[in-house]
């Protein structure tokens, strides 16, 4: 709700005031359950990439994230009461008695508010089929006991499913020692695994390193050991195409993220809705010639540009998510045109503004011999761009 008692309406607007606040500790105002808190939350040094692709260390409070987990679960011990019950890894729960949840926060949440004294609770979830489509809704009922516990889900025995192996893949370090899908990573070297992105330091750290990394994780209830080397491979940053170094050990989680919830920002009066959209619509503006300089400079891949049917596919998928997404697209591809109209190019509208410049500094229009030549210039620069642009989206047709 605020960060130093600076009100904050939007994961934007908190990322962008901690991404300044590096090293210093703050208060933040939240609300949980109808109650508003305040907490005292250091902000740490992460490494997070700017709009342009570009890695740079800036505050963070590690731990948040603006997407929350699905409630998609993972079981690891078949002599607890959700596994006997027939919860499986990898079953969506969809409703705690009759109030749905979409998070494993949620569920969490719902499973603690419903508590009673050794009462039954009924979960509807569903499971994927081999199609990879969501089945029909399922029902299990559970006990709960006696005394209210701090983490339901623990008692019944079903963790986020992040920290689960879905797939293992061939010849890797995770299959030679022997990992299987279904197990949980509970363990890397000294780190006890929260989250997947606590699996993915640990295994960057060790990999720089050139060290095995001891691996604890459990399989239908016991817990097992297992060492590996982390392997080195080289990946492409698929904005600026750059390569870079990646230490993999070979497996792939059960990681689903949830539709995180939307603010809407609500502006009164004409003259406030101006001010904000003149505001937008700058920033927009400045991002994007940032992003053509660095085009021009190297510093962001010329296969990022697209043409028509780039335009296309963006418009399409923007549209599924709603009209003012598609809005909003639509605009920051009007204000991308605008900008590269204004160009100093010849055949362009900035070209026409760059040849009165210079009449109006020398006091008589540019020769038409030299009009003729630059426009053939433009010419060349224009369908040069139109080649790259669709040559681009062909290529992107075929590689996908």
């Amino acid at each position: 709700m605020a960060l130093n008692d600076e009100p904050v309406a939007t994961w934007q607007d908190l990322d962008q005031w901690v991404r300044a606040k590096e090293g210093q500790t703050v208060q933040v105002t939240v609300q949980r359950e109808q109650a508003e808190m305040k907490l005292s939350v250091p902000i740490n040094k992460v490494q997070a990439k700017n709009p342009y692709g570009e890695e740079e260390t800036v505050g963070g409070i590690k731990g948040i994230s603006a997407t929350p987990l699905a409630s998609v679960v993972g079981l690891s011990n078949p002599e607890t009461p959700a596994y006997r019950a027939g919860l499986r890894t990898g079953d969506f729960i969809t409703k705690v008695g009759d109030k749905e949840v979409s998070s494993f926060e949620d569920l969490k949440r719902e499973l603690t508010l419903q508590w009673q004294d050794s009462k039954p609770v009924e979960l509807t979830y569903q499971s994927l089929t081999d199609s990879k489509k969501k089945s029909e809704d399922k029902k299990i009922t559970l006990v709960y006991p006696s005394q209210k516990e701090t983490d339901f889900s623990l008692y019944f025995g079903f963790f986020p499913s992040e920290t689960f192996i879905k797939q293992v893949s061939k010849d890797s370090p995770a299959e030679k020692v022997g990992l299987l899908a279904g197990d949980r990573i509970t363990q890397i070297g000294e780190v006890k695994v929260r989250n997947f992105d606590s699996i993915v330091e640990s295994v960057q750290s060790y990999g720089a390193k050139g060290n095995s990394v001891s691996v604890v994780i459990e399989r239908a209830g016991k817990s097992m050991n297992f060492d590996l080397k982390p392997v080195e491979t080289i990946q492409e940053d698929p904005i600026t195409h750059n390569k870079f170094k990646k230490y993999i050990i070979g497996f792939a989680p059960y990681l689903v993220f949830e539709e995180p919830e939307y603010t809407t920002v609500q502006v009164r009066g004409i003259p406030s809705l101006l001010v904000k959209a003149v505001g937008e619509t700058n920033e927009l503006a400045q991002k994007m010639v940032i992003s053509l300089v660095k085009l021009a400079t190297g510093g962001i891949s010329i296969k990022n540009l697209g043409g028509p049917v780039l335009i296309a596919t963006v418009a399409g998928k923007s549209l599924e998510s709603g009209l003012v997404h598609f809005l909003q697209t639509m605009a920051l591809i009007s204000i991308n045109l605008f900008l590269l109209n204004l160009f100093p190019v010849p055949i362009l509208d900035g070209g026409h503004l760059l040849f009165f410049t210079i009449e109006a500094i020398k006091g008589k229009p540019v020769t038409i011999r030299t009009m003729e030549i630059a426009n053939q210039i433009g010419m060349v620069f224009i369908l040069t761009l139109v080649v790259l642009t669709l040559f681009n989206d062909i290529s992107r047709i075929i590689l996908h």
